[in-house]
């Protein structure tokens, strides 16, 4: 998270620290018992682990493949 300078947000979930693999959909449940949102946005580089799992869990994917590219500025963007 620090190296891609996305430390800034008020909760983050990594799946593997909820005992659960993105697609099997542990984390997005972790996710929404620890922040109520109207919207949940997953960040991640792989299309099929990280994108298509997301959208069946009803969260907004954005692939993240560019280390040149200013991701939290994207995200806050989308705010």
């Amino acid at each position: 998270m620090d190296r891609h300078d996305l430390a800034d947000f008020d909760e983050t979930v990594i799946s593997y620290d909820v005992g659960g693999h993105k697609t099997d959909g542990d984390p997005y449940d972790a996710v929404r018992e620890r922040v109520d949102a109207e919207e949940y946005v997953m960040v991640g580089d792989s299309h099929e682990s990280d994108v298509v799992a997301a959208r069946e869990a009803g969260f907004v994917p954005v692939q993240y493949e560019d280390a040149e590219t200013d991701l939290f500025a994207i995200l806050t963007a989308m705010l």
